[in-house]
């Protein structure tokens, strides 16, 4: 049974890597089409003023929520994960 949730554990932390790897791509793409055309960032067209204004929510609002549920699923299943492996190391066989 423990190495049933274990696996499924360990399968929910990959997919919610790959979840997270996907936005991440699609911001950083759409972030460097915005910044090389120079639309939606005002006077200062450099990537790091971009991701600035969409990690403040003024550039492609729907993506920053989609993408920062993702990080936030990474993290919760890294720490579940990690959890669960110290727990049943500590249960004996």
């Amino acid at each position: 049974m423990l190495y049933f949730i274990g696996i499924l554990l360990a399968f929910n932390a990959f997919v919610s890597f790959a979840t997270a790897f996907f936005f991440h791509a699609l911001v950083i793409i759409k972030l460097s089409r915005s910044s090389s055309s120079g639309k939606d960032t005002g006077l200062t067209s450099s990537f790091y003023a971009s991701f600035s204004k969409f990690v403040a929510g003024e550039l492609y609002p729907d993506l920053k929520r989609k993408w920062s549920k993702a990080i936030l699923w990474v993290v919760l299943s890294f720490i579940a994960a990690f959890l669960f492996a110290g727990v049943a190391e500590l249960i004996p066989n």
